[in-house]
């Protein structure tokens, strides 16, 4: 173990190695510590007592993990003369313990210390606890939310070893360390619940540690909540054109408070942001960043997402909401022009089913299977999907004979000025949750979203709280047919019209 490698880990933590078992990251009290009580699993019980008596410590008793569960309350009066040591792996078990215990659980918190087993060092990723926060959508989904709540605080309280209620600081991160692989995922969890301000201290904390070509992007600190006022802020991003599009969302509310900002964006969006944000200074995202970003005129910097920690602290911060990028008017126009020569007075529904972004191809769809939706004569279909679709366009007309057209002369990846401009065309659009739905629901457009229940951008909420005309369908809780069924209710709920009505448009 080199000194570095200790280092990683705090000066107050003491590290045990033993060859063929990896590394064990002891509680910084350990070093103070005679006598514990050990609880587990068979095999993490015995590496739990070669880690304490490398240690010096005196193991006083062990209760190993079977069904039936150990008595809490026997363990309870052990806790209070003994720390008891568990290994983090034996996380998912706990978690179910703590539920059984009822009101011991608490106590038994406060006595409990996480022994964490590191297999590799520079990695430091445990499968137990990515299990829990990696599959964030399962484990939000999986039980009522003031119990989630409560799993999630025990996780942190465990893990920074801290026997009170945690507070959202960069201090408390430290001692986090052991978890922050999991970051993303658990603040994740938080969102999904609703619990916003633990989540987006969480968020911003898991994105601070994204680097820009292994180096940080601009050389200002980091904005942590200092009043806005008289401040100007760069703001850059971690992920996809997505992220700018929904985070610009709380945008006018930083400019209200009297920040002056600058914005490091796609250069898709330039041009749209700059229509929509006029007190904004746009500039285009490049390698390397443009001076203009360097200057030490400005103060802070920070991600994307970082205002919703200080201006979207609870759900009701996001009421009400309006469209707040604004599309080209001449291109409106030319768009609804095109639209109703083309279609009549069809209502026209613009449709996307892919995405490409690696994290969401697993949510991507069949166009097959919209087929229930897709031969509504009622309806007229535009396809608005980015990428080469001609195959699968082929395909549903070969396999149903429906023909669905493409925009003409429209660039679906690179003009999203014009993709803008036709979606707020559009009577409403049906998508995966993807930057084309980000793009309509922040145009205004009515838009039904087919999306993850426990995404942690819909909150918790049947209807996103980010855009105004948005709705949700969640197709992982049903077949395909029952999730198109629900699709062609909510648009002709949404169109407010029943077929063979003249469209609203």
């Amino acid at each position: 173990m080199t000194t570095s490698d200790r280092a990683r880990f705090g000066p107050d933590s003491l590290l045990v190695v033993k060859q063929g078992n990896g590394v064990f990251l002891l509680p910084p009290d350990a070093k103070q510590v005679r006598e514990v009580a050990l609880l587990g699993s068979s095999g993490n019980l015995d590496n739990l007592a070669v880690s304490a008596r490398a240690a010096g410590i005196e193991i006083q008793d062990t209760f190993e993990i079977a069904d039936p569960f150990p008595s809490a309350r026997r363990l309870l009066a052990v806790a209070k003369r003994f720390p008891i040591w568990f290994v983090a792996d034996d996380f998912p078990w706990i978690r179910t313990f703590w539920r059984a215990a009822g009101d011991l659980a608490e106590p038994l918190l406060a006595a409990a210390n996480v022994v964490q087993k590191i297999d590799n060092i520079e990695r430091r990723r445990d499968p137990a606890i990515a299990a829990i926060v990696g599959g964030y959508e399962v484990a939000a989904g999986s039980v009522p939310k003031p119990e989630l709540a409560r799993d999630l605080e025990n996780l942190l309280r465990l893990f920074s070893f801290a026997r009170h209620p945690l507070s959202e600081t960069d201090s408390c991160l430290d001692t986090l360390s052991a978890l922050a692989p999991y970051f993303a995922g658990i603040a994740f969890a938080h969102l999904a619940n609703g619990q916003l301000p633990r989540g987006w201290w969480l968020y911003e904390a898991s994105k601070r540690r994204e680097l820009r070509d292994g180096k940080k992007p601009f050389s200002q600190p980091l904005w942590a909540g200092e009043p806005p006022s008289g401040e100007s802020i760069l703001v850059w991003r971690n992920a996809g054109p997505g992220d700018e599009i929904v985070y610009a969302q709380v945008f006018n509310d930083v400019i209200a408070a009297g920040a002056k900002l600058f914005i490091e964006v796609d250069e898709r969006l330039v041009s749209l942001f700059r229509r929509s944000f006029p007190e904004m200074t746009v500039v285009r995202r490049e390698t390397p960043p443009s001076r203009r970003l360097q200057q030490s005129d400005i103060r802070f910097q920070a991600t994307f997402a970082s205002p919703c920690r200080y201006f979207r602290r609870s759900l009701e911060d996001f009421s009400p909401q309006a469209p707040y990028l604004i599309p080209d008017p001449e291109r409106v126009s030319h768009w609804k022009q095109w639209l109703s020569e083309t279609f009549g007075q069809q209502p026209v529904i613009g449709i996307s089913w892919r995405s490409g972004s690696i994290a969401n191809k697993r949510f991507n769809h069949d166009l097959l299977a919209w087929k229930e939706l897709l031969q509504r004569r009622d309806f007229a279909f535009v396809s608005v999907q980015y990428g080469d679709c001609r195959e699968e366009l082929d395909a549903l007309r070969a396999a149903t004979g429906i023909s669905i057209p493409e925009p003409p002369d429209l660039d679906l990846f690179n003009d999203f000025e014009n993709l803008a401009a036709l979606l707020s065309a559009f009577d409403a659009t049906v998508s995966i949750d993807n930057v084309t739905s980000n793009l309509a629901g922040a145009v205004g457009a009515t838009v039904i979203q087919l999306t993850k229940r426990f995404g942690h951008l819909t909150l918790g909420q049947e209807r996103s709280l980010w855009y105004p005309a948005m709705s949700f369908v969640f197709p992982d809780e049903r077949q395909h047919d029952e999730c198109i069924s629900e699709v062609i209710t909510k648009l002709e709920s949404e169109l407010i019209m029943s077929p063979g009505t003249e469209k609203h448009r």
